[in-house]
């Protein structure tokens, strides 16, 4: 009976997570208008690779390793944790933006303006980095303590305070306040609901986190598939790194949405489930997230360029740019269905041991990405990265959903067919979505996802 409970208590979720994530979003919106497209926009969002690249190691390997040591350690020191954590991020950007000057020439076409402009937003972003690192530590704390509203709520403050902040300075090069004053505002939202304690590390976390740097490397590994692509991107038209920004920022919204709330409470219900239990939930988890998604991402690709055309033509973006980032964030939207069941079944190896198994695919996931970016960048361009990401998600969880035990039980038929549903009727309706995101048209495309979502939704109290 634990899966209806986890599903209604994910369902239960998603309105804040939804209200967090779309305040977050609203930074993106708010900096397209206000600064646009082109060098400068390209130099903040290379600069902010490096602690995105970060974050995303701290979301998801963090949270892999933390959640079950902080379980089995529920008086850990959280404010000890923190600091450790901030100053080791801190450490990596400082030593990322010393060093950052030296191959900006040879591995972008940036001028020299916009090379300055970078390595400057490299040493302002290192104040922000250090305070989501603490932030991401004390989210982690929460979701132990199963406080998911807490959990799902602090991307809000933080999304405010960034706001507000680059609305008030005003400035381009004033960003890294502004993100700074929002990265505040989400850790201290956190820290006002746990007891934070000084004091050493127990030898249990310590003797943990020693023995999963293998998992944090090899997490770490895929989110460093940002950075390349990245990378690939500063070598095409100005401007492409903008864009596959706003296009990744648009793919985020079903992703966060999820992550935030079946992937958050289907973990911590793993990692606190006897072992013998784990196999089972687990191949129910995953075709629960699979049902679930499928018909969100099917229903975003047909209204991926009306949404991008409400999120961002204003202000100094371009309306012309319009359809490539439609174009990149459709490009993405497989992936996004990869990832969420790879965030998963990395974790479920995690708690089985499998440790080295999630270091040797962060290396085939990097590998892969860097080779398809080399060959799909050059010809596609932002859309050929994005597609890029999207093959090498779905081979490596491939590879990890086969190793994962249980994996021939019941319910997956049902599992492909809302995906395969999902994804005819994306391709089939998808020609015929209108210009405006509010068109009576897309109520009536929209109705046959909402079917599926339902029937997804229903499907394991039926099988309870």
């Amino acid at each position: 009976m634990a899966e209806p409970s986890d599903t209604r208590r994910s369902l239960l979720l998603l309105p804040l997570v939804l209200l967090a994530r779309g305040a977050a979003f609203l930074v993106p919106i708010y900096l397209a208008g206000r600064f646009g497209v082109g060098a400068e926009m390209d130099a903040f969002y290379y600069a902010l690779g490096v602690p995105t690249f970060l974050l995303m190691v701290g979301h998801t390997a963090l949270g892999t390793v933390l959640i079950p040591l902080l379980a089995a350690n529920p008086e850990t020191p959280l404010l000890s944790l923190a600091w450790r954590a901030a100053a080791v991020a801190g450490g990596i950007a400082t030593a990322e933006a010393a060093a950052l000057q030296f191959p900006l020439p040879w591995i972008t076409d940036f001028d020299a303006e916009t090379r300055g402009l970078t390595e400057r937003f490299a040493w302002g972003l290192i104040p922000f980095l250090a305070v989501m690192s603490a932030g991401t530590i004390l989210r982690v704390a929460n979701e132990v303590r199963r406080s998911f509203q807490v959990s799902a709520l602090g991307p809000l403050l933080r999304a405010v305070g960034t706001t507000g902040g680059a609305w008030l300075l005003g400035e381009l090069w004033l960003l890294p306040a502004a993100m700074l004053a929002g990265g505040l505002m989400e850790a201290a939202w956190y820290a006002a609901f746990l007891p934070m304690r000084r004091g050493g590390l127990p030898p249990e976390l310590r003797a943990g986190l020693r023995a999963v740097w293998v998992v944090i490397a090899g997490e770490g590994l895929v989110s460093l598939n940002v950075l390349v692509d990245r990378g690939f991107a500063a070598v095409l038209a100005p401007g492409s790194v903008t864009l596959l920004e706003y296009a990744d920022r648009v793919r985020l919204i079903p992703q966060a949405l999820l992550d935030s709330s079946l992937i958050m409470v289907a973990y911590a219900g793993l990692a606190a489930a006897a072992p013998d239990a784990r196999p089972v939930l687990a191949r129910r988890a995953v075709q629960r997230v699979i049902r679930v998604a499928a018909p969100m991402l099917g229903g975003m690709a047909v209204a991926a360029e009306p949404v991008c055309r409400l999120l961002f033509e204003r202000g100094r973006f371009d309306p012309a740019h319009t359809p490539g980032v439609a174009l990149g964030v459709v490009a993405f939207l497989p992936g996004v269905m990869a990832g969420l069941v790879g965030a998963l079944v990395m974790k479920v190896h995690v708690l089985a041991g499998r440790q080295r198994l999630v270091g040797l695919l962060g290396v085939a996931s990097f590998t892969m990405n860097a080779a398809l970016d080399m060959a799909l960048g050059p010809r596609f361009g932002v859309p050929g990265l994005a597609m890029a990401t999207s093959f090498c998600n779905a081979a490596v969880v491939w590879i990890a959903l086969s190793l994962l035990p249980e994996r021939r039980g019941g319910g997956w038929w049902p599992t492909l067919g809302v995906m395969g549903a999902s994804a005819g009727l994306a391709a089939a309706l998808q020609p015929f979505a209108p210009e405006r995101l509010f068109d009576p048209v897309m109520v009536l495309l929209a109705l046959p996802f909402v079917v599926l979502l339902g029937l997804a939704v229903r499907w394991p109290e039926a099988q309870a």
